[in-house]
This record gives C-alpha cells, sequence and structure tokens, in this order.
C-alpha cells in the first residue's frame, strides 16, 4: 500500500487510541486508581496519565510515522507528497490538542465561586433604615408581655440599647457578605455588641446575633460567628460563620 493510502489511517488509528485512553483515565469513576497513601487523591499522578502521557506518546508516535513517510517521499524525489504527509500529520496533531483540551475541560473540577467581600461600613451589612425600623417597631416579648414599643439605637445607630445581639432581620445576610476574618472589635462596630453569655448557651468563643423583625410574628434567624479567641476580648478573629432560620411567618 503506497504511504498516501496508509498514513491517515496510521494517524488516526494512533489520534483514536489516544484519545480513548486518556478519556478513560480522567473518567471520575477512575479516581481512585491515582490515590496516594490513606486513599489521599494526587491530581498531579492523574493528569499525567490522562493527559501528558497520551499527549507524548502520540505526538511522537504522529511525527515518527510522518517522518518516515516523508523520508521515503523524498528519496523517490517526490516533494509534493511529502508536503502532504506533513500536512496530514500537522492535521492530526492538532485534532489530538483540541481533543485532549475538550476532554481536559469536561473533566475539570467547576470554578470555586469568587470569595464574598468583608464589610468595612455599617451600612455594607445594614442600612440605616433598617436599624430604625427595628428600633421604632421592636417589642420585648419575654414572659408575655410586652412594653410600648420604641428602643433607642445606639450611639453609632448601630444595636439596640439594652437589647445586644438584636440585628435586623436578614437570613441571607451571608449571601452577600462575609465575617471572617474580621475581629471582635470589627464585628461590633458593624452589628454592636452580641448576645451576652447569659442569654446564649453557646461558647464564649461564639458571637451570637439574633435577625428578627419588629414582632414576635414576623422572621427569625440566629447569626454565629465563631472565633478563634474567647469574645471579649477584641482582636480575636472570626473563623467560621452561620445562620440559621427558627421562624418565618407572615
Amino acid at each position: 500500500m503506497r504511504s498516501t493510502g496508509w498514513l491517515p489511517v496510521a494517524i488516526l488509528c494512533v489520534t483514536v487510541l489516544a484519545i480513548g485512553f486518556s478519556w478513560f483515565s480522567s473518567e471520575p469513576d477512575r479516581a481512585y486508581l491515582f490515590d496516594g497513601d490513606r486513599g489521599l487523591p494526587r491530581p498531579e499522578v492523574r493528569e499525567w496519565w490522562a493527559y501528558l502521557l497520551p499527549a507524548a506518546v502520540s505526538a511522537g508516535a504522529i511525527a515518527i510515522i510522518v517522518l518516515l513517510a516523508a523520508l521515503r517521499s523524498l528519496r523517490r524525489g517526490d516533494v509534493i507528497t511529502a508536503c502532504g504527509h506533513a500536512s496530514v500529520g500537522l492535521l492530526g496533531l492538532l485534532a489530538f490538542t483540541g481533543a485532549s483540551l475538550y476532554s481536559g475541560l469536561r473533566t475539570a473540577p467547576p470554578p470555586e465561586p469568587p470569595e464574598l467581600p468583608s464589610p468595612r461600613a455599617p451600612e455594607d451589612v445594614f442600612l440605616a433604615v433598617q436599624w430604625s425600623d427595628l428600633a421604632r417597631s421592636f417589642e420585648d416579648w419575654r414572659d408575655g408581655d410586652s412594653v410600648p414599643p420604641g428602643v433607642p439605637l445606639g450611639p453609632a445607630g448601630i444595636g439596640l440599647v439594652g437589647h445586644p445581639g438584636i440585628i435586623p432581620f436578614d437570613p441571607f445576610v451571608l449571601h452577600r457578605i462575609s465575617f471572617v476574618g474580621l475581629s471582635v472589635r470589627e464585628v461590633e462596630a458593624l452589628l454592636g455588641p452580641p448576645l451576652s453569655e447569659s442569654r446564649s448557651p453557646l461558647p464564649t468563643t461564639a458571637m451570637v446575633y439574633v435577625s428578627r423583625g419588629p414582632s414576635a410574628a414576623s422572621g427569625r434567624a440566629t447569626l454565629m460567628l465563631a472565633t478563634n479567641g474567647p469574645t471579649d476580648r477584641p482582636t480575636s478573629i472570626v473563623r467560621a460563620e452561620s445562620i440559621r432560620l427558627q421562624r418565618l411567618q407572615y
């Protein structure tokens, strides 16, 4: 068979075999094959087997096949056929490169979501109107008794005087911002003082806030910020955060 007939078939076979091996090795079901000690994954080994090795073998095989066919054509003085062989080899390499890139993108893990911004000013968390509405209509429902509505705000318009740890109702506040990395002093400048230990059964390394509406019939959620030290130390840093919806009524 003339080289012009077997060359495309050989390149096609090498490309298909290499792509098939790469696809098989990169499937999530075969991830365990590349685990190291104690079952820890080794992505660098998986990348080598799934992408680098097939690419190197196929590129080398295609280059050797094209080179041998081109040398045979040049020995016969057929320059046009040698150029055709080179073109076929280049197309094969391009096809394999495109298929490898597609396979890598298909099996790559999804991109990590961008980090949420940290609030730097009180209005980055709650608007002043939210604080004023909460203070104007707030009622204390302890023991089933209510006092006349209206509680003064703190000096900076943040926090309710006599009611530490009460913040406006927003169960989705952690979808917009993150308090991780802020100090206790910075958090209190944004939300006011947290619940006192006597009103919160949680450990002293957690700042607890109750996010509630203007009345007992509205929403209620608990915001907890875990710190790396006691909350009475202003330099303690928030290391974790969570919010739990307790009640939502209309």
